[in-house]
């Protein structure tokens, strides 16, 4: 296994290269790309040897597909992790930030756990139907799957959702409140956002504290109100909120910083890729001590 940062660095920009430049545009008015990306995400898991199963389910005349890696920990009766990412993009969009980064960043950490022993379970979850028009309709990847697992009674310890992780231009001015604006000033938009609802604090404190112990790449932790701050819960993570589970976003703002935020010109060539393997190598170990 090649675990140096040039390595690392190489194969997400393969992965991002293939879902945003080859592939492109993957939503539901584009099926036939949906599948394309589906097929490299199936043949880079079966490389690394992992199985996997297909949850899917009818959403607007085609077939959603969520494909999902479970790694058994030798003490199963330890609550669930899961760690999920979207790898379809909004209309009009390559998406490379939003969101083939955060699925190149999964796929490497799926690669890191090959073989490595973990005590509790781990799910690790490629989410169909993110963008609009399925988004809070229901229709979500993410909201079937945590429907799933709340009927199977499954215990879960807490959901992580990957979303856009590769925008970390100085250049760009932070936008948002003006305490984030003040911290990207501060730090040159060098930086992630570790965000929970009041509820999941718990579950949050203990990925943030595993976090800051396994490399550089500065986090802002942040559990606030969905009801004063509605912006925090918009992506895959909300449906495990809806089910009463714990789960947290990791972001680098998305629309808050990236100025291509579902345009045609979020490329490839506009993320950080040493960045994002420092970020990646990061949140490999974090996840790993998580199920230790």
């Amino acid at each position: 296994m090649m675990l140096d940062p040039a390595a690392i660095e190489s194969r997400l920009h393969k992965h991002v290269d293939v879902l945003a430049e080859l592939i492109g545009e993957r939503n539901s008015i584009r099926p036939a790309a949906l599948e394309a990306a589906r097929s490299y995400l199936r043949r880079e898991l079966s490389a690394m040897g992992h199985a996997f199963t297909e949850q899917s389910y009818p959403v607007r005349g085609r077939e959603a597909i969520n494909l999902e890696v479970t790694i058994r920990g030798s003490r199963p009766e330890r609550p669930t992790l899961i760690i999920g990412a979207h790898y379809d993009s909004a209309r009009g969009t390559p998406g490379a930030d939003d969101n083939a980064s955060a699925v190149a960043i999964l796929l490497e950490i799926s690669r890191f756990l090959v073989g490595r022993r973990l005590r509790r379970n781990l799910r690790i979850v490629f989410f169909d139907c993110e963008e609009a028009p399925h988004f809070n309709l229901g229709e979500m990847g993410s909201q079937f799957h945590a429907a799933a697992v709340r009927r199977s009674g499954e215990a879960v310890m807490g959901m992580i959702c990957l979303e856009s992780l590769g925008y970390f231009s100085p250049q760009t001015p932070q936008q948002g409140p003006w305490p984030l604006r003040w911290i990207g000033r501060l730090l040159r938009q060098r930086f992630v956002v570790i965000v929970s609802d009041i509820q999941s604090v718990r579950f949050g404190l203990s990925f943030v504290g595993r976090f800051v112990r396994s490399g550089l790449v500065l986090c802002i932790p942040a559990a606030l109100p969905v009801k004063w701050v509605p912006d925090i819960e918009l992506s895959d993570h909300r449906g495990y909120w809806e089910q009463g589970f714990p789960a947290l976003m990791i972001t680098d703002t998305a629309p808050l910083r990236n100025p291509n935020y579902h345009k045609s010109k979020d490329r490839l060539a506009t993320l950080d890729l040493p960045m994002m393997a420092r970020l990646c190598r990061q949140l490999r170990r974090s996840v790993w001590r998580m199920c230790r």
